[in-house]
């Protein structure tokens, strides 16, 4: 599988890979959003069949992990 790759205005790579890419891209894009900036998620216990442990997490630090995880 070829991928396409370019940089932003933030100096970040984007993907350009159909709509894996699109989500990718959204992902990255969204965890710079400064008003994301001490905003924290609580997964709660019992979703580790999801794949997530309990504890509060920094969202923009999720969703960059996320996107470089499908990436």
């Amino acid at each position: 599988m070829h991928v396409a790759y370019k940089f932003n205005d933030d100096c970040e790579w984007l993907a350009d890979e159909g709509i894996k890419g699109k989500i990718v891209n959204t992902l990255r894009m969204l965890s710079l959003d400064s008003r994301l900036e001490n905003q924290t998620v609580f997964i709660p216990d019992g979703c580790e069949e999801m794949g997530f442990l309990e504890g509060s997490y920094d969202i923009a630090s999720m969703l960059h992990f996320i996107a470089d995880m499908m990436e």
